[in-house]
């Protein structure tokens, strides 16, 4: 079972070093808010269209990278990020102790 867990870590891992332009800048922005943030404001301060948000919104929600709040607001999942994050650290240790 702990296998299978570390195959689904690696794929949300994958998806988060994968995200295009779009999902990276919505990620970032909302990360770094220190409020939860709406689609509209990203339409208003990323220069994306509504439709580009909502879609990217949407797609990060459903990996898992971020939360829905009321009222259409999204936070960041800080702890899948650090969760994973910390992951792949771990991984980097290991194949630098095995050289």
């Amino acid at each position: 079972m702990a296998t299978d867990r570390t195959g689904e870590l690696f794929d949300k891992f994958d998806k988060l070093m994968r995200l295009r332009d779009a999902a990276n800048q919505v990620l970032i922005y909302i990360l770094t808010s220190p409020k939860p943030v709406t689609p509209k404001e990203l339409v208003d301060n990323l220069g994306l269209t509504e439709n580009s948000v909502w879609k990217t919104v949407r797609r990060l929600e459903a990996d898992g990278f971020l939360r829905s709040m009321d009222r259409g607001e999204y936070e960041p999942n800080f702890g899948l990020i650090t969760a994973l994050l910390l992951f792949k650290v771990q991984e980097l240790i290991k194949a630098l102790e095995q050289r």
